[in-house]
């Protein structure tokens, strides 16, 4: 947690890597450098150390999680979990386009 709240105040997001090298280093293939091109994917490219969504993302849910290691986790930050309130039931739908149910065979 402390690490990637560390990456988000240095870069203001997370790196797909945190191995420094370019894409030529990458292809030489020597992983025992000091920067051995990102990190190797096995699917034929490597993430480089540039700042991408997917970790960054999954960094802010971690974060609603549970943002510090005092705090409570809080089960409804997951958004794959069921809701803990029900939904909502069918009030006033006037704002929603008509739609018909017709089925074409």
């Amino acid at each position: 947690r402390s690490s990637l709240q560390h990456l988000l105040g240095m870069y203001g997001g997370v790196p797909s890597s945190v191995l420094g090298g370019n894409y030529a280093a990458w292809q030489s293939g020597e992983r025992r450098t000091l920067f051995p091109g990102g990190s190797d994917t096995g699917l034929g490219w490597p993430y480089l150390r540039y700042l991408a969504t997917a970790p960054t993302a999954w960094t802010g849910l971690m974060l609603l999680h549970q943002a510090a290691p005092h705090e409570a986790v809080d089960e409804s930050a997951n958004p794959y979990a069921p809701p803990t309130r029900p939904v909502p039931a069918h009030t006033d739908t006037s704002c929603l386009p008509e739609m018909s149910m017709t089925v074409h065979s």
